[in-house]
């Protein structure tokens, strides 16, 4: 996450995240790229009860399989920004 940091990343509108990153995972991750102000949709291969509940209390404004369809995703990065 530091990377998005350096670079200056501001205002991009929606991030989507993955919950497994190298360097953070789960709701960490969520909290990390939530500090720069940005809305986050998860596209995980998770769909544990428990990593949805804690990537939305950690300030996801949306959460998707990665099974999901491009249409779905698609809107749901609509909805999120």
């Amino acid at each position: 996450m530091g990377e998005m940091e350096e670079a200056g990343y501001e205002g991009v509108g929606v991030v989507i995240l993955d919950l497994h990153l190298p360097d953070c995972e789960g709701a960490g991750a969520v909290s990390r790229v939530k500090a720069l102000h940005e809305h986050i949709l998860v596209v995980s291969a998770s769909d544990d009860r428990k990593h949805v509940v804690d990537a939305m209390g950690a300030g996801a404004c949306g959460y998707l399989p990665k099974s999901s369809q491009t249409e779905e995703i698609t809107k749901a990065i609509l909805t999120v920004a």
